[in-house]
């Protein structure tokens, strides 16, 4: 099962994560400017690059447009430690438990050996992996309004009132994390545009990774997006990823698509859909 065992990078999928983190810890509000730098900024001796060219954006419409530059300061100034601690509680490093063969826990290093370009890295999704399982596990805490739970094949009664779950975001956070995921899909210059669903507010968020080969990244790329919808209140939440597309590397051009197809189709059958939406 290659949502178990493949452990990948998973790119801006993971910028969620970063913010919440970073909101949750006071260190940013929505409305935190950075300056991305016209898509091109040098950090130490490595250059990081932006998809597009944006100036000075608050940190909202830093995930909306998928600014790796913008996202790397925000993580510079959260810090190894905390945002290492984040990953961890979300799942990132360890294994889900569900009873699937080989599932990969991934590779997440000790903070104690990040230097601030690993830092800068991992905000936007690189110098980790992960499963395609655990990206689901730590985007259900974000629906969840902050609390999480574990990941189910069938929940059972006694499952469902087994543990106490662990909160690891507020409220309020969770609310203008889930805004900002809204912006992502349905506002202008949002990177899932494709993701769209009429009658129906989405969120979610695209990734485009390079993959490692070696001591060094090579050509593949891995392209995703996961949404969740309705936004405000998530009754599905949909996990895509493309490894090594050939048409389009970009994950809000050949995952966003799926997601709405899969999403659409199962708001379809529990009668969910406005009636102004085709089935």
């Amino acid at each position: 099962n290659k949502t178990a065992m493949d452990a990948l990078e998973q790119g801006s999928t993971v910028k969620p994560f970063l913010i919440a983190a970073a909101m949750q810890e006071g260190v940013v509000t929505p409305e935190t400017e950075y300056d991305c730098e016209k898509g091109k900024w040098k950090l130490r001796n490595v250059t990081i690059r932006d998809t597009s060219v944006h100036g000075v954006l608050p940190a909202k419409d830093i995930v909306k447009v998928s600014s790796n530059i913008g996202i790397a300061k925000i993580g510079l100034e959260l810090g190894t430690s905390r945002y290492h601690q984040y990953l961890s509680r979300l799942g990132f490093g360890g294994k889900t438990g569900l009873p699937l063969a080989g599932e990969n826990k991934g590779i997440v290093h000790p903070a104690k050996q990040w230097s601030d370009v690993d830092l800068a890295a991992a905000a936007f999704g690189q110098s980790f992996s992960a499963t395609l399982l655990q990206m689901a596990q730590a985007y259900l805490c974000l629906a969840n309004d902050g609390v999480k739970k574990n990941l189910r094949l069938v929940l059972s009664a006694d499952e469902e009132n087994s543990a106490e779950p662990e909160r690891i975001f507020s409220s309020e956070v969770m609310g203008e994390v889930r805004e900002m995921l809204r912006s992502v899909v349905e506002d202008t210059g949002g990177t899932g545009r494709r993701a769209r669903i009429d009658g129906l507010v989405v969120g979610g968020k695209t990734g485009t990774a390079q993959k490692a080969s070696g001591d060094a990244y090579g050509e593949g790329r891995v392209a995703s997006f996961v949404g969740m919808v309705p936004v405000e209140e998530p009754r599905y939440l949909v996990v895509v990823m493309f490894d090594e597309p050939e048409k389009n590397q970009y994950g809000g051009v050949v995952a966003a698509p799926i997601f709405k197809n899969v999403a659409l189709h199962a708001m379809a059958y529990h009668g969910l859909l406005p009636e102004s939406t085709p089935a």
